[in-house]
């Protein structure tokens, strides 16, 4: 996704790669503690299954950005302006089993799971006088 959410509006591909895959978690770590927990799965009883998006290409250069005709719409004058591919992360509640504690009932943890890839427009470039800062 571009910034604003012009992917859809402005260009026929994604500007940053990305694998659409949905989870079945088998250990997850706590966000506040760092423990890691057992993902509560059953066939036909507990199923946990989470969509996510992974972001192929973190760091790098949004594709294409400057050659877009609706460039100008989102901070682009006459050249290029930095930018990079980065993921997005949610929290997300995941019923979990302590295995170091195992007469314990099972339990709501929270974890951080890979959301959306996207683009971020980054400072550097004064596109008015179009030279470096």
């Amino acid at each position: 996704m571009c910034a604003h959410g012009l992917t859809i509006l402005c260009f026929q591909e994604p500007v940053c790669p990305s694998t659409n895959q949905i989870l079945r978690p088998g250990y997850v770590r706590d966000v506040s503690t760092g423990r890691w927990y057992v993902a509560v799965q059953s066939r036909g009883r507990v199923s946990q299954l989470i969509p996510t998006e992974k972001c192929n290409a973190v760091g790098r250069s949004c594709a294409r950005l400057a050659d877009s005709k609706c460039a100008r719409n989102i901070g682009f004058r006459n050249g290029v302006r930095p930018s990079a591919c980065r993921q997005k992360w949610t929290l997300r509640s995941i019923l979990t089993w302590d295995p170091d504690r195992p007469t314990r009932c099972p339990q709501m943890t929270m974890v951080k799971l890979p959301e959306t890839c996207v683009c971020r427009l980054l400072p550097g470039y004064d596109d008015t006088n179009k030279t470096e800062r």
